[in-house]
């Protein structure tokens, strides 16, 4: 056999077997609940770990800072950063689909609604530090309290909406994924 001529064909078979049963009519990639688990943990621990390494150079920062400016560029690259691994996130959710489990579509397009929202909210705490005072040490600090606070709410806001989306769907088959993924027991 003309291998030139085998390699559409076994292209073709590639394409049956292993790529169309992952893609709805719609042109939506699923995952299994193992791999989707696996994604949003693995993806969600690396925002986590970059927030709170974020927050440590803050803090170093902080002990370090000659003015109000210094201290103002780095809480600004700290929410830059906070932003573009929270884009990360939600890009990699994106990209695993949804769950093939019941109501897998509808959920995992909650989950990165829920996610999008928390790096909305990371994004306009950075529109708000940009404006914060670089000069009054005052004006700064109130400031980055209203900005903390306004993250807290977020953060808080997140979680009940993942605990809606948990009593609100059959969520058996996933929530048995996050337990076995190795990845999602680090999460807080």
């Amino acid at each position: 056999m003309n291998k030139r001529a085998f390699a559409p064909a076994l292209a073709t078979l590639v394409v049956i077997t292993f790529v169309a049963p992952r893609i709805h009519a719609a042109g939506a990639t699923t995952s299994t609940a193992a791999e989707y688990a696996q994604t949003f943990c693995t993806k969600l621990g690396t925002w986590q770990k970059d927030i709170s390494d974020g927050e440590q150079a803050v803090q170093s920062d902080l002990d370090n800072a000659s003015s109000v400016a210094d201290i103002k560029k780095t809480f600004v690259q700290f929410l830059d950063d906070a932003v573009s691994s929270g884009k990360g996130v939600v890009a990699a959710l994106k990209s695993a689909g949804s769950p093939d489990v019941k109501d897998g579509a509808v959920i995992a397009t909650a989950v990165r609604s829920a996610f999008g929202g928390i790096v909305t909210v990371f994004d306009h705490a950075r529109s708000d530090a940009k404006k914060l005072s670089p000069t009054s040490q005052a004006k700064f600090t109130t400031g980055v309290k209203k900005i903390q606070t306004t993250l807290a709410t977020a953060s808080t806001q997140f979680t009940k909406q993942f605990s809606a989306l948990s009593k609100k769907y059959e969520t058996t088959e996933l929530d048995a994924a996050f337990n076995a993924e190795p990845s999602c027991s680090a999460l807080a």
